[in-house]
C-alpha cells in the first residue's frame, strides 16, 4: 500500500468513524424524547446513561480493529500482536466511555436543576477536568527504557550535544514506547517541560536530525505557541458545554443525550475552524530552522519523516483545509523557499 492509499484510507476511516458516532448520539437524542420518558426512575436513567457510552465502543470494536489494526499490518506499519492491540484498545476504551458516561451524568444532573448555579457549576467543573487532562498529559506516558538501556543514553548524550550547538538548554527527555515500526514523533506538553519521544526516533533519526525536529518543539514551547493552542481548545469546549446546557429536552436523560451531540458536533466542528491557525504556526515553526540550517538539509529531513510517517506529499488547497493541522510535505517545503 502506497502512501497515498494509506492516508486515505486513514481520512475516509476517520471521516466514516465520526459520522457514525455523531448520526448515532443524534438518533438517541431525538428518539429519546420517548424511551426516555418511560424510565421508571431516575437510577435507572442515570444506569442507562452511563451504559451507553460502552455498549458504543463495544460496537465500534469491529471497526477500530479493521481500520486500528488491521489496515496497519497490511500497511507493514506495525508488527503488534492482536490479542497486545485489544489489550492497548481495551485500556483507552474503558478510559473514553468511563469520561463519556460522566459527561452524559453530568448534563443529566444539570438537567434536573433550573438554579442560575448550574452553569457556573458545570462550567466550573469543565474547568477542573480540562486542568486535570493538560496536567496529566504532561505526566502520565511512563518513561519506557528498553532492557539494555545504553542505545538511549547515548543518542541522549549525543541529541544533548546538538541541541547545546544550536544554542538552547536540551530538556529532559522522556521515551515513548511506539509499537509502529517507522513513525517518529515528539512533543512538549502545553504546560510541560520534558520532551517526549518515540522510541522510533533513535532508531530511524541522527541526533542532528532529531535535534533539529526537537528545536521547533522547544520554540513552539517557548514562544507561548503550545499554551495558546491549549487555551483555545479549552475555551472552545467550554464554549461547546455551554450550548450543550441550552439544548432543548423533554426529560432529563434526553437532554443529556443533547448535550452530548452538542459536545460532539462542536467538537467537529473545530475540525473546520483551527487548523488555519495551526497550520500558520507550523510555517513559522519551520522557518525558525532555516536559522540554524541550510534549506537543502531541512528539505531532506522533510522528506524523511514524510517517508517514515507516511503523511501526504501533496494534497489539492480544499482537502488541505480540512482535518490537515499540518502542512503536506510539499506546501511545508515551499513555504521555506
Amino acid at each position: 500500500m502506497n502512501t497515498c492509499a494509506y492516508q486515505r484510507v486513514r481520512l475516509w476511516s476517520g471521516i466514516v468513524s465520526i459520522g457514525c458516532n455523531l448520526g448515532l448520539i443524534a438518533a438517541l437524542y431525538l428518539s429519546a424524547f420517548w424511551w426516555g420518558a418511560i424510565i421508571p426512575s431516575a437510577g435507572i436513567a442515570a444506569g442507562v446513561l452511563a451504559a451507553i457510552p460502552f455498549l458504543i465502543a463495544g460496537a465500534n470494536l469491529p471497526f477500530d480493529i479493521l481500520t486500528g489494526h488491521a489496515i496497519e499490518t497490511f500497511a507493514n506499519r506495525t508488527r503488534q500482536p492482536l490479542s497486545e492491540w485489544l489489550s492497548d484498545w481495551s485500556t483507552g476504551a474503558v478510559r473514553t466511555a468511563g469520561a463519556q458516561a460522566a459527561g452524559l451524568l453530568l448534563f443529566f444532573l444539570a438537567a434536573q436543576s433550573s438554579s442560575f448555579w448550574k452553569w457556573p457549576t458545570v462550567l466550573g467543573i469543565g474547568v477542573v477536568i480540562i486542568a486535570v487532562t493538560l496536567w496529566r498529559l504532561q505526566r502520565s506516558n511512563a518513561d519506557f527504557r528498553e532492557t539494555n538501556a545504553e542505545p538511549f543514553a547515548d543518542f541522549e548524550e549525543h541529541l544533548a550535544s546538538e541541541l547545546q550547538a544550536l544554542g538552547v538548554t536540551p530538556p529532559p527527555v522522556r521515551w515513548i514506547h511506539d509499537v509502529e515500526t517507522d513513525t517518529v514523533n515528539g512533543c512538549i506538553p502545553p504546560f510541560g517541560s520534558d520532551l517526549h519521544l518515540s522510541s522510533n526516533v533513535k532508531r530511524h533519526l541522527t541526533p542532528r536530525e532529531a535535534a533539529l525536529l526537537c528545536l521547533r518543539e522547544i520554540w513552539i514551547t517557548k514562544s507561548g505557541r503550545g499554551r495558546a493552542g491549549a487555551v483555545i481548545a479549552g475555551a472552545w469546549l467550554l464554549a461547546g458545554v455551554g450550548l450543550a446546557l441550552t439544548v432543548p429536552a423533554t426529560n432529563a436523560i434526553q437532554a443529556a443525550l443533547g448535550g452530548a451531540a452538542v459536545v460532539s458536533l462542536w467538537s467537529f466542528l473545530a475540525l473546520f475552524v483551527w487548523p488555519t491557525l495551526n497550520r500558520r504556526w507550523m510555517s513559522e515553526a519551520d522557518r525558525i530552522l532555516l536559522q540554524h540550517a541550510t534549506t537543502e538539509e531541512i528539505q531532506a529531513l522533510f522528506k524523511k519523516v514524510q517517508q517514515l510517517n507516511g503523511t501526504d506529499t501533496t494534497l489539492a488547497s480544499a482537502k488541505t483545509a480540512i482535518f490537515h493541522p499540518i502542512p503536506p510535505t510539499q506546501d511545508r517545503i515551499n513555504a521555506l523557499l
